[in-house]
């Protein structure tokens, strides 16, 4: 009976794969620092459990200590398939730094997604992380050494690829250099200036690409467009941001060679010439994202509500310059398709009363609405817009729309029966009565999200009741990644 009660059920029952599957459901982060403390079978199994790993390398006197001990630590973790490794200080030694990607290589053989932004890394560094993880799929590199750019064919499963600036040397002819062709479904690149070199090569080598980022870059390397024409011919999405040297360069490269475009996210960029030619020629564009404060007129919405014809989802950022007159020719031109609107901080739609019930009356389709920071909406103006165009909303966002109030929520309450989402965080005149009304009124609401202080014990009942997860925080919607039109 004795030895019943002093019998260890969790080690003797639970064999590893299944306590593993428990440790992968600790979300507690002391919970998760306690269970290698329990003893040495809970430390190898959590380390084997472990599949995401960041990791900030240390400078100062810790630095040399990180660096001996690497070894053994990926060792413990030889299961994951996600590793991040940052630098904290400014110490950058790269025969040390080198011995970092040396151990990640020769212990991290199920690793897939690899981001070292800790250092420049090395030719001996990246062979060994080729050698040893031959399923990497996803690199972020910074400050790569042109010469090194070839070598990374080695990498035969990497789909995506990220660079943080490049290195400049000698001008090189790269059409001489043997050729690597990469596999590259996605491209990122950040920081780059018209000094850069080894990009030639890049462009020459990709002609699978479906994705190119450009983030704060003011060159596009050492290459003639011929090049990179042939790169963006196969591009489905292009993502550009705080690029206005070049934006128009891209943007008219696109136009003319690029037609299988779907995905067009420019923001921070300058002249609208580009833009114009992209969606005249790019029929077959169904996302459409643009944030020119002061370069979207008039004119330029009126080229998109003609030439649009697929577009499946338009989002609008900081409009100042169009009117109330630019935006209702959206709504008459794009009503067939047009399932996700998003006019985020637009001017036009409170200085000129009627914009959003015209754009109510001829946007049937709807499924989701994005109307956050505009400080100066109104109840009516609103509930106009949505008598016409809530019966198919699934997803709504009033973020920072402040003097929105309990009667708009009793309106989308009893009217918008297959409303799921709701964002009303920072609107200072919706209080508990109104999202009782939502939550008594919208049966098929799964998220609200809004402040903990507007949460009374009735509302929060309710929604237990209800299994209506109320989050404090919206989760970031600026990445695009993973792009997906509203369910239906």
């Amino acid at each position: 009976m004795e030895d019943h009660k002093n019998l260890d059920l969790v080690n003797t029952v639970l064999c590893d794969e299944l306590l593993a599957e428990i440790f992968s459901h600790v979300k507690d982060t002391i919970d998760h620092k306690n269970i290698s403390f329990v003893c040495k079978r809970w430390l190898m199994v959590e380390g084997k459990a472990k599949q995401n790993l960041g990791l900030c390398v240390p400078g100062g006197g810790s630095f040399l200590s990180f660096c001996s001990s690497i070894q053994n630590l990926v060792r413990r973790y030889s299961q994951i398939t996600s590793l991040s490794l940052m630098m904290e200080g400014e110490d950058q030694n790269p025969e040390l730094l080198e011995q970092v990607l040396v151990a990640v290589g020769s212990c991290s053989h199920f690793l897939r997604h690899f981001r070292f932004l800790a250092a420049k890394a090395t030719l001996g560094g990246l062979q060994a992380l080729a050698r040893g993880c031959p399923d990497i799929s996803s690199l972020h590199l910074m400050c790569l050494d042109p010469n090194h750019m070839p070598f990374l064919s080695n990498f035969r499963a990497l789909r995506e690829l990220s660079l943080v600036g490049c290195l400049a040397s000698e001008k090189t002819n790269w059409g001489d250099v043997p050729a690597g062709e990469l596999a590259l479904e996605k491209l990122c690149l950040e920081g780059i200036s018209p000094s850069n070199s080894g990009l030639g090569w890049l462009w020459l080598n990709c002609r699978k690409l479906h994705r190119l980022e450009l983030f704060n870059c003011e060159g596009i390397g050492d290459t003639d467009t011929v090049a990179l024409m042939q790169c963006l011919a196969s591009v489905q999405e292009l993502q550009l941001r705080r690029c206005r040297v070049i934006a128009n360069l891209i943007l008219r490269m696109v136009a003319t060679s690029c037609r299988a475009l779907k995905v067009l996210i420019f923001q921070d960029g300058g002249d609208t010439n580009g833009l114009h030619h992209v969606i005249r020629s790019c029929t077959s564009l169904e996302v459409l994202e643009l944030r020119l404060p002061l370069d979207l007129f008039n004119e330029d919405l009126a080229i998109i509500a003609q030439n649009g014809v697929s577009l499946r989802s338009l989002r609008l950022h900081s409009c100042w310059m169009a009117t109330g007159a630019g935006i209702k020719l959206l709504g008459t031109q794009l009503r067939s398709n047009l399932e996700d609107l998003a006019l985020i901080r637009c001017r036009a739609i409170v200085q000129d009363p009627g914009t959003l019930t015209c754009l109510g009356q001829h946007l049937k389709s709807l499924r989701s609405l994005n109307l956050s920071d505009n400080d100066l909406l109104v109840d009516k103006e609103l509930v106009a817009m949505l008598a016409s165009s809530c019966q198919r909303l699934l997803h709504l966002k009033l973020r920072r729309c402040r003097k929105l109030t309990d009667k708009a929520m009793e309106y989308i309450g009893r009217n918008c029966q297959l409303l799921r989402s709701l964002v009303i965080l920072c609107c200072d005149n919706i209080t508990s009565t109104g999202l009782m009304s939502l939550l008594t009124g919208c049966q098929s609401l799964t998220r609200i999200w809004v402040e903990k202080g507007k949460l009374t014990d009735a509302v929060q009942n309710v929604a237990s009741k209800r299994r209506v997860l109320l989050p404090a925080s919206e989760p970031s919607t600026s990445d695009y990644q993973n792009y997906t039109f509203p369910a239906s």
